[in-house]
């Protein structure tokens, strides 16, 4: 993909020293932001805080195991650190600052969302939130009828 080619010439020059990398991985068109590390390392870290569960019902072990699995699914790729679940689930149901919730976890990332349903329709929202200075990096709306 050119636009993987130009990220890399990008950031082997001018974007050096830029505070945020972004990154196509192969086989995704979906995007990654990664801070850019003060030493020279690939990693970045991020916690995945449990989605709210915006539904009539009050059952909430579909957006619970939705933050599950993406969990596991960051935890699989290399260069990014995840929060383990025990740790990220103890923020449920709290609105903590996310840059709070950055330095207690020792994060640069938070990746919080919203699961909705109603019958047979689902909205998934997702926001990637910078933990330095608690703006808003990303964001994604999936819906499936």
């Amino acid at each position: 993909m050119r636009l993987r080619v130009k990220l890399r010439e990008y950031y082997a020059s001018e974007g050096a020293l830029d505070p945020l990398i972004i990154d196509v991985p192969k086989g995704s068109y979906t995007p990654v932001f990664c801070e850019a590390p003060a030493e020279p390392s690939t990693e970045c870290a991020i916690a995945v805080l449990p989605f709210s569960n915006l539904s009539p019902e009050p059952e909430e072990y579909f957006s619970d195991g939705l933050t599950e699995e993406i969990i596991h699914a960051l935890s699989s790729i290399a260069g990014i650190r995840v929060v383990a679940r025990t740790s990220a689930f103890a923020f449920k149901h709290k609105n903590s600052d996310v840059r709070e919730v950055g330095r207690a976890l020792n994060v640069g990332f938070v990746l919080e969302g919203s699961v909705r349903k109603s019958g047979e329709v689902l909205r998934v929202t997702v926001q990637l939130v910078n933990t330095t200075d608690g703006y808003q990096v990303w964001s994604r709306r999936y819906d499936q009828s």
